[in-house]
């Protein structure tokens, strides 16, 4: 997880995925990973784990503690290559094996608020949240000339989303 106190792990020549607390050792739970391989994220808290298959393009959120899968929805049309979260665990970035763009999900609703598209003829590789929680960092690779370059995409803070809310709401609650 984020905060580095949570851990999982998919254990090589085993049919399961391990959750722990790293700072006391404790052993969370073995989650069946035939229906789980691929992308993995722990929520800061370590009560959420995200996941989505290599053969399954949806994702996945379990609850760490009763091993029950809360909620699946469509993710991308293509395998999931990253799946990461945010270090507040408010937001998902995903992307694929293919162009299609980087995906941001809220994970209060579960629900795409976003997306982020790489240049043309470009793959965009591997992404990250930095430590604001609202900058996402990617790197894309050129396609013809294999040419490596990094880009930032600026995420509005949630007190600017709440402010612009307000805004259109009228200023008063519940609008």
């Amino acid at each position: 997880s984020q905060d580095t106190h949570w851990l999982a792990l998919e254990l090589q020549g085993s049919s399961s995925v391990e959750v722990r607390n790293v700072l006391t050792g404790q052993h969370l739970c073995d989650l069946d990973a035939t229906i789980i391989t691929g992308c993995l994220a722990l929520s800061p808290d370590g009560q959420h784990l995200v996941t989505s298959g290599w053969q399954d393009p949806n994702i996945n959120v379990w609850d760490v503690s009763t091993q029950d899968k809360l909620i699946s929805f469509p993710g991308h049309n293509l395998v999931l290559r990253h799946l990461i979260l945010s270090a507040d665990g408010r937001r998902i970035a995903t992307s694929t094996i293919g162009q299609q763009p980087i995906k941001l999900w809220d994970t209060s609703s579960w629900e795409q608020v976003g997306s982020l598209m790489g240049r043309p003829d470009v793959h965009l590789r591997a992404h990250a949240f930095l430590s604001d929680g609202n900058t996402i960092a990617a790197i894309e690779e050129d396609l013809e000339d294999a040419t490596v370059t990094y880009r930032l995409w600026q995420a509005p803070s949630w007190e600017e989303i709440e402010a612009a809310e307000a805004v259109d709401n009228g200023g008063s609650i519940g609008g």
